[in-house]
């Protein structure tokens, strides 16, 4: 008799569908067909971040299949943004997957990213250069009140 060796992602794969079992012996989710289908939105958006987090590129992936207009899915983009803004803290790089969202002509789910850093934590630091940029602005092309007549 022949043993096929066993590698780790093979474990790990095998301890998430147990996980799954178990998820479904406790009427947390149902499985129809091919997909789980949760029980209360909150577990639903949760998972659907864990999808997003685990995309090389998430602007395709919100593309394809209508994610990109799914108001479950909208909320998942939200709150993948705000991951990369509350747990990675990287501003910039969210701003670069925003634009390539846009790009991809996804403006619905490009306006859950902003929302995220709007309501992120650490909004002011998130907005900071563009606050001071738009101040800049503000003041170059301001006025002088006392000499207008």
């Amino acid at each position: 008799m022949r043993y096929a060796t066993v590698s780790p992602k093979m474990k790990s794969m095998a301890a998430h569908l147990g996980a799954i079992d178990e998820l479904i012996a406790d009427g947390i989710c149902r499985k129809v067909g091919e997909r789980l289908v949760f029980d209360h939105d909150l577990l639903g958006d949760w998972g659907r971040q864990r999808v997003l987090l685990s995309q090389p590129n998430i602007a395709t992936f919100i593309t394809s299949h209508n994610r990109g207009t799914s108001p479950l899915w909208l909320r998942s983009v939200r709150l993948w943004a705000l991951d990369l803004l509350e747990r990675q803290g990287d501003y910039a790089e969210m701003d670069r997957r925003r634009s390539r969202i846009i790009a991809c002509r996804e403006m619905a789910a490009a306006d859950r990213v902003l929302e995220a850093a709007a309501l992120s934590s650490n909004a002011g630091e998130a907005f900071r250069g563009d606050l001071v940029r738009a101040e800049q602005r503000r003041k170059a092309s301001a006025v002088d009140c006392s000499s207008v007549s």
